[in-house]
């Protein structure tokens, strides 16, 4: 999340000089000009001064902010945009711990929630969970996803009641733009007293 932080702070430092050499601009130049056109009772001059208010100064430095951490990031850096709906496949290889009928797959909707701030996995479900999502998660480099998981299963044929575990995921594949569409990697299980602890690989999609 480095760059995006740097982009941000950067982009937040140009609202504010943008804001501030506006109000300069039109208290000392349009102001003076509209009531030497029109008189200093003119509607003209009424908005213009309005428009320097701390209202709207205010107003408009949340709302740019807001557009910014999250909106135009998405398009100035798409490469770094991992926001949205996956499809997930995970596909349980080793029982570390305990029995389990590997290697089998499970499939699983992904969202994933980014602005520049922040990224998190947002709590889903599919047939082998009951929900699952991030505790932990670091964007590094721009292509590598790093985070640490709960999960609530709901096969207790297959897995334990719920687990924690740990990730990582690279980008394999880009469109658009350079968007991330594909990323693969590997997991790892937590042993904390139930079985079957697993590990094995992941791979998600842009549907």
């Amino acid at each position: 999340m480095c760059d995006l932080l740097k982009y941000y702070k950067a982009r937040i430092i140009g609202l504010a000089v943008t804001l501030a050499l506006t109000v300069l601009l039109i208290d000392n130049i349009l102001v003076p000009f509209l009531i030497a056109t029109f008189g200093k009772d003119h509607i003209t001059v009424t908005t213009a001064s309005f428009l320097t208010s701390r209202f709207v100064v205010l107003a408009a430095m949340v709302g740019g902010e807001i557009l910014i951490r999250k909106y135009l990031w998405k398009i100035e850096h798409p490469e770094l945009d991992f926001s949205g709906e996956w499809e997930g496949e995970t596909v349980y290889k080793v029982a570390h711990i305990g029995v389990g009928p590997v290697p089998f797959s499970s499939h699983h909707k992904v969202k994933i929630t980014q602005d520049c701030l922040s990224i998190k996995i947002s709590p889903s479900t599919s047939e082998s969970y009951v929900n699952w999502g991030s505790l932990a998660l670091e964007l590094e480099g721009g292509d590598t996803l790093r985070y640490a998981y709960w999960v609530n299963y709901s096969d207790s044929s297959k897995f334990p009641e719920k687990a924690k575990g740990y990730e990582e995921m690279k980008v394999t594949n880009r469109g658009e733009k350079d968007r991330p569409i594909q990323m693969t990697g590997e997991f790892h299980h937590c042993a904390q007293g139930m079985s079957p602890v697993y590990s094995g690989t992941v791979m998600f999609k842009r549907p």
